[in-house]
C-alpha cells in the first residue's frame, strides 16, 4: 500500500482542494479531499483550517481561489501531514450530493451502441466507494469513467474521481427508447450501489482535464483505456449544460456527475443487419431477439477482480459478489 501511494504523482497543473467548511455541509463523506507532493507523499488539505509547508503557513482554506494563490506552497517538497490511504476512506454515501451521468460522450463508445448523441441522465444511487464490492446481478457490465464534482458558483474549477458507471445490460436492452434514450439510461444505472467512485479527489481547472487518464482490467486484462482528452465534451461545458437546466440541477449547489465511458465495455449494440436477423430467428418476437443478443455477452461473474488505475486520481481495486442490497 505504501508503494502504491509513493506511485500517485499528480500532474504539476493539480491544485489541491474544496474548503473544509463547504464539505462538511454539502458534501461530507463524499471523498477525501487531497493532493500529492511532487514526491508522491499524499496531503490531506480537508482537515485543516490552515496549513504550514516549509514554515510558511497558510491562510485559512476558505475557496477554490484561495486554493490556486497558495498553489506554490502546497506544490512543496515538505507537505505537513501524511496519511495512510485507509484513513482517506471517508464515510459514504453523502445523500446531499445529487448524481448524474452523461451517456456517449466518446465517439468510440458511440460506434459500439450504434448512437452519435450524448445524454444526460439522472443517477438514483448512493455514491460508494470503488473499493467497496461490486454487487452480482444478471447482465451486469462495468463503465469506466472520470466523474466530476461540480459547484454552481465555480464554473472553471472541478472535482476529478475515478469512477464505474455500473450497468445492468438488461434492463438498459428492455428499456431503451431511441426517441428518449435517458429514462432507460436511467434506469439500468440507478440499482444500490451502482455509483462508485475513486476515493482520492483532484481538484483543478480544465488544463488538469486535458491530461487524464484511467485503465480498468477485469482478473489482470486490460479492457478499457481512457483518455479525458477524447471526451466530446469539457468540464465547463458539462457545468454550463446542467446548472442552465434546471430539470437536471434544479435548485443544487453541488452536483457529482459521471461523464461517459470509451469503448471496451462487455456489451455492444447489435448491426442494423445483425437486429434485422436476430428479428426473423427469432419468430418476429423482439423479446426473444433481445434475450438472445444478450446471451452472447460474458457478463461479470463472481469472484471477478477490477481494478482501476491511473497516475492522477488512484489505483483502486474490488471484486463482484453477491450482496444483500435489500436494505440499501
Amino acid at each position: 500500500m505504501n508503494d502504491l501511494i509513493r506511485n500517485m504523482a499528480l500532474t504539476s497543473t493539480l491544485l489541491a482542494s474544496l474548503d473544509a467548511a463547504a464539505a462538511s455541509k454539502s458534501f461530507a463523506g463524499l471523498g477525501a479531499l487531497v493532493t500529492a507532493t511532487p514526491s508522491g507523499q499524499i496531503l490531506d488539505v480537508s482537515r485543516h483550517t490552515s496549513i504550514e509547508v516549509d514554515g510558511r503557513a497558510l491562510p485559512p482554506l476558505v475557496s477554490f481561489k484561495d486554493l490556486i494563490r497558495a498553489r506554490q506552497a502546497l506544490d512543496s517538497e515538505a507537505p505537513l501531514q501524511t496519511l495512510p490511504i485507509a484513513d482517506l476512506k471517508l464515510p459514504l454515501p453523502a445523500t446531499l450530493v445529487q448524481s448524474l451521468g452523461i451517456g456517449l460522450s466518446y465517439p468510440d463508445h458511440r460506434n459500439d451502441v450504434k448512437l452519435q448523441s450524448t445524454v444526460y441522465f439522472e443517477k438514483n444511487a448512493k455514491p460508494t466507494r470503488l473499493t467497496d464490492p461490486v454487487p452480482l446481478r444478471e447482465n451486469l457490465d462495468y463503465e469506466t469513467e472520470v466523474s466530476l464534482l461540480l459547484h454552481r458558483s465555480e464554473p472553471h474549477l472541478f472535482g476529478y474521481l475515478l469512477h464505474n458507471d455500473l450497468t445492468d445490460r438488461r434492463t438498459q436492452v428492455f428499456e431503451f427508447d431511441k426517441k428518449n434514450p435517458a429514462p432507460g439510461f436511467a434506469k439500468s444505472k440507478s440499482f444500490p450501489l451502482a455509483n462508485a467512485h475513486g476515493v482520492l479527489m483532484a481538484v483543478g481547472n480544465e488544463s488538469l482535464w486535458k491530461s487524464l487518464s484511467a485503465r480498468l482490467y477485469v482478473n489482470g486484462e486490460l479492457r478499457q483505456s481512457l483518455a479525458t482528452a477524447n471526451n466530446v465534451l469539457t468540464p465547463t461545458e458539462i457545468h454550463r449544460a446542467i446548472f442552465s437546466d434546471p430539470k437536471l440541477s434544479g435548485t443544487a449547489e453541488w452536483i457529482l456527475i459521471g461523464t461517459g465511458t470509451p469503448s471496451g465495455t462487455i456489451f455492444v449494440a447489435p448491426s442494423k443487419w445483425a437486429q434485422l436477423y436476430l428479428y426473423v430467428r427469432s419468430g418476429f418476437n423482439m423479446t426473444r431477439a433481445r434475450e438472445s443478443w444478450l446471451k452472447k455477452f460474458q457478463f461479470l461473474a463472481p469472484g471477478d477482480k477490477l481494478e482501476f488505475r491511473s497516475e492522477v486520481l488512484g489505483h483502486f481495486s474490488s471484486h463482484v459478489e453477491a450482496i444483500d442490497t435489500s436494505h440499501d
